[in-house]
């Protein structure tokens, strides 16, 4: 296994050479993916470079320069689905609103037309957090043991968080993150190098 620092560096270096949004996204997506499950990172870090991911994923579905090479699928609703949940949980207020509104956003482009159980209802998915009893829907979904490929992508299998979190679990439950998170000098370092790419 590659070590933090050496992956990292090949991210950069893959960023740097396309300018390319949605390679970008995909990049950083698979880093956070690899990283998080072999525990070179923390959820919080993951948690923010998805961040950054989606930035770019965003960039590529919203600018007519990009949109021919990404459309808004029901795995960019989950996407943000899932990250507006961990920042209730990590009680990013800011975050919070930010997903919500990118959310919203992103639901009135869906070019995905397909029953799902996300997409079907997705407003009231994206208030889970106010209404707990989405956060029971999704507490079913993941529970079950065998999901159909064809209803799927599944909030729990396909995006950041993964299996690592059960959010709407935690959700239920009352719990949240402390408010104080620890971001070590590499990820820090990277991050600072993403916001100072090229766009």
């Amino acid at each position: 296994m590659a070590s933090l620092t050496e992956q990292i560096a090949a991210l950069l270096k893959d960023l740097r050479w396309s300018s390319n949004p949605s390679s970008r996204a995909c990049n950083l997506k698979t880093f956070v993916a690899i990283t998080l499950r072999n525990r070179q990172i923390t959820l919080y870090e993951a948690y923010l470079l998805q961040g950054e991911s989606l930035t770019f994923d965003r960039a590529a579905y919203s600018q007519l320069a990009w949109h021919e090479y990404h459309r808004v699928g029901i795995s960019t609703l989950l996407a943000l689905l899932n990250m507006k949940m961990m920042s209730v949980l990590f009680q990013d207020e800011a975050g919070v609103k930010l997903w919500n509104d990118w959310a919203l956003e992103a639901y009135q482009w869906l070019e995905e037309k397909r029953t799902h159980y996300l997409a079907d209802d997705f407003p009231a998915f994206l208030n889970a957090d106010k209404d707990l009893a989405y956060c029971t829907k999704l507490q079913e979904i993941r529970s079950k043991k065998r999901k159909s490929f064809n209803k799927g992508p599944y909030h729990d299998e396909d995006e950041f968080p993964y299996r690592t979190c059960a959010y709407e679990t935690m959700l239920l439950n009352g719990e949240r993150f402390p408010k104080e998170q620890q971001i070590s000098d590499p990820i820090a370092d990277l991050l600072t190098e993403i916001c100072l790419l090229d766009t």
